[in-house]
């Protein structure tokens, strides 16, 4: 949940400048949302709270930051506040106010937004880079349980070694430590290198450029599932029932975490629906 200091410079102006002139770009979208992340920017006009928490190297002092008017996320403050430093985020708020923030409390696995002074930024925006592997995740009792779901994502994958996750769904068990079962990943493959989509455990190549933004969805309409980034989709089709225990939006996981130096993670929607009909425009409006 936010932090308690609601008198933040940030805060402050947050509620000086918040007018009716804003229009979350997820606002007509938001039939099934079940979770909404962002790092860069406000996603929806209900949500009034902070987007991120960022922990300064400085001193390891926290501290909440909100949107400007424009529902962008107050870089100045936010560098004021890192000086010549390093930032790094600690939480990244839900914004649907629900508590399922995605949270770090280890310093070594908190993704960084600041660098020596200098922001970190996706498209020209503020997000969370990898620098080695670092998770987050939700608190307990965010895990979904059917057989229709749709995620989008984006995000960017970098050249390095590990294996990298960008977006998957997974059925079985879910925790911080055991994941059986994903499908529809976006992924960087360790021993070629690939990056591809894969369903069902068949890796199909996509259009993925290493450290260039994308934005991806995963629909699962209860018997097919589709992964799509740009013209190049993946398609699989289940011959048995299944269910979605639950949407990896890249980073959403604490212990060994699926990302690596130099991944981006910037924002991430989650819906308990089939968004089909709506999936060329949800993509639309997560691309700045």
């Amino acid at each position: 949940m936010p932090a308690a200091n609601s008198l933040s410079l940030s805060n402050v102006a947050f509620l000086a400048n918040a007018g009716p002139s804003f229009v979350g770009p997820l606002d007509d979208y938001t039939t099934g949302l079940a979770r909404a992340w962002s790092v860069p920017r406000r996603l929806l006009t209900s949500y009034e709270g902070p987007l991120i928490r960022v922990r300064r190297s400085l001193d390891d002092e926290e501290e909440d930051f909100y949107p400007l008017a424009s529902g962008g996320l107050d870089t100045s403050l936010l560098l004021d506040f890192c000086g010549g430093g390093d930032g790094f985020i600690v939480t990244i708020y839900s914004q649907l106010a629900d508590g399922l923030d995605l949270t770090q409390a280890t310093a070594a696995a908190q993704r960084r937004i600041v660098s020596s002074g200098v922001l970190e930024t996706l498209d020209g925006l503020p997000t969370a880079r990898a620098t080695g592997a670092q998770g987050y995740a939700t608190p307990a009792g965010s895990t979904y349980t059917g057989n229709v779901a749709s995620a989008f994502v984006r995000a960017s994958i970098g050249s390095g070694t590990a294996y990298s996750r960008a977006l998957s769904f997974t059925l079985g068990i879910f925790d911080d430590d055991y994941i059986s079962g994903s499908w529809a990943v976006i992924t960087r493959v360790a021993s070629s290198q690939a990056i591809g989509g894969e369903s069902g455990g068949a890796l199909a190549t996509l259009a993925i450029t290493y450290d260039q933004s994308f934005v991806a969805s995963s629909i699962l309409d209860g018997a097919n599932n589709t992964l799509r980034v740009g013209a190049a989709s993946d398609v699989v089709a289940f011959s048995a029932a299944i269910s979605v225990n639950i949407a990896l939006l890249g980073m959403i996981k604490v212990t060994s975490p699926f990302s690596g130096d130099p991944d981006c993670w910037s924002e991430g929607a989650v819906y308990h629906t089939d968004k089909t009909a709506d999936e060329a425009a949800i993509r639309a409006a997560l691309t700045p």
